[in-house]
């Protein structure tokens, strides 16, 4: 047969209803996108967890040398690989507030990158350089707001910005603080850091950050800003062992079911066709062609629905990256399962077919 007489005969087979094109795409999408949305599932919730621990402030890490860390130094570090952002921090000396309503308030003063490396564990409001930033409790406790003032004995202070510091097991050492920008020049008490993912050589770093004169007896420590969570949170590991990560092997063999299948449904046909002359390399053209149309058909499918539950959702577009490859995997198997419905058929059996039909 010519290769137009091919796709033809496939062409009237896909109208006629012959393989049952619309049975095949409707399985095809709901074992795919069932496959698919259990990984989605998985892979978010992987997601989820990760950002849970930076939003608690369990990727931050401090650095305390009280008058023994370089500020410049310490900004520098959120440069190098696999830190988000740092910072130092230091007691504002010659100013303190007056005529607050509550006790315990201290003034501090960081650099700017300070406020990047607390970030995602604030609400990501950082104050803008010519205000200080204040805790959403205590600006409540004090009755104040972004754009109001604040009496200090180094002149009034401009509220400009708050952030959410939570109580989630989070050390309490900025719950009650108020945060002014300067510039990173002289010496700080602590320099913090934000990791993007924990290693000890990247928390090595931090002592970098004091100065040569510091005192090599010194108070120096190092903690972590919430340690109720762990250390660290191996998002790599757990994604390389999650329970889905043979989801697109599983794909691949359950479309590859689904295309015998329906090959096998017309073996009395099939079988038939080549008892009457067409030859058999035809035939497997013909089934391929059939099996390439509805295997694309249901593979835009799926892949429609899940783009739009991902967008309804908010779920990472990363996760639409792995139902592709599941969806690939299952139009694949539908070609296998093509080929073997299709060496399983044979000419000799059509009475035994007609027998069974």
């Amino acid at each position: 047969m010519r290769a137009r007489a091919i796709l033809s005969e496939a062409f009237r087979n896909l109208l006629s209803g012959a393989g049952r094109p619309a049975l095949m795409i409707a399985v095809y999408v709901v074992l795919c996108a069932t496959i698919g949305a259990t990984e989605v599932m998985a892979i978010s919730g992987i997601i989820r967890d990760g950002d849970n621990f930076r939003a608690a402030g369990a990727s931050t890490f401090m650095l305390s040398a009280p008058a023994g860390v370089d500020g410049i130094r310490c900004e520098s570090l959120g440069n190098s690989p696999n830190v988000t952002a740092a910072g130092a921090m230091r007691e504002a000396r010659g100013n303190r507030l007056t005529a607050l309503p509550v006790s315990g308030v201290t003034l501090r003063e960081v650099t700017t990158g300070f406020l990047n490396a607390i970030a995602p564990a604030t609400g990501r409001h950082p104050a803008p350089r010519d205000g200080v930033a204040v805790p959403e409790s205590l600006a409540k406790s004090l009755d104040i707001r972004p754009g109001e003032y604040l009496a200090s004995s180094g002149g009034p202070l401009r509220i400009g910005g708050l952030l959410t510091y939570a109580d989630d097991g989070r050390d309490q050492v900025l719950d009650n603080s108020i945060l002014g920008v300067v510039p990173g020049d002289g010496l700080f008490d602590e320099c913090w850091i934000s990791l993007s993912t924990y290693d000890r050589a990247s928390l090595h770093l931090l002592s970098t950050s004091i100065v040569a004169a510091y005192d090599p007896d010194g108070d120096v420590t190092v903690r972590q800003l919430n340690s109720s969570l762990g250390e660290r949170f191996d998002g790599a590991t757990r994604f390389a062992e999650r329970p889905t990560r043979h989801a697109p092997y599983l794909a691949f063999g359950a479309t590859a079911l689904l295309a015998l299948a329906g090959v096998w449904s017309r073996r009395l046909a099939l079988a038939s066709d080549r008892h009457a002359g067409v030859r058999r390399f035809d035939q497997l053209a013909m089934l391929t062609t059939e099996a390439v149309a509805w295997g694309l058909a249901g593979l835009l499918v799926v892949l429609a629905l899940t783009r739009t539950w991902l967008e309804l959702t908010g779920y990472s577009a990363f996760t639409f990256d792995q139902v592709v490859r599941i969806g690939a995997a299952g139009f694949f198997g539908v070609l296998a399962g093509t080929l073997v419905g299709w060496s399983l058929v044979r000419e000799k059996r059509l009475f035994a077919y007609f027998k069974h039909r």
